[in-house]
């Protein structure tokens, strides 16, 4: 059985590049082992409700098996996302807020309901990244 994943801040400038990355890595002839650890994974996104998952109306060339359009501070949205998942790459956040409040209700409280969700769903790997915009 495939290993899923869930990816947050899809699509992304970070996230875009990053599993193009991945992708063009785990297609060469030697790839990393990390690369090649994570060839298999199926990936699911959690994508902001405001947020199309293909800005430009093409289908990306990386392959995001499944869409889940929910809220990160949603912690239904959030469970449901993380249904069947064992790694989570969380890398979404606001980095334009209109009020500072937003910008901990996104940031932090988002980051706090994922993580809580993870651990209740039995994840066995939470990665956290950011742009230089954190």
């Amino acid at each position: 059985m495939r290993e899923r994943a869930l990816i947050t801040g899809y699509p992304g400038w970070l996230t875009g590049h990053l599993l193009r990355q991945l992708d063009d890595l785990t297609r060469a002839p030697e790839p990393p082992a990390w690369a090649e650890a994570l060839s298999d994974v199926s990936w699911r996104a959690l994508v902001a409700p405001e947020t199309s998952p293909h800005p430009d109306g093409q289908v990306d060339d990386i392959v995001v098996d499944d869409i889940v359009v929910g809220d990160i501070r949603d912690p239904q949205a959030v469970a449901t996302a993380m249904q069947d998942v064992t790694i989570v790459l969380h890398a979404a956040g606001i980095i334009h807020p209109r009020r500072v409040q937003e910008l901990y209700a996104v940031n932090r409280d988002g980051c706090e309901c994922l993580a809580t969700a993870a651990v209740k769903a039995g994840v066995r790997r939470f990665v956290f990244v950011s742009s230089n915009a954190a």
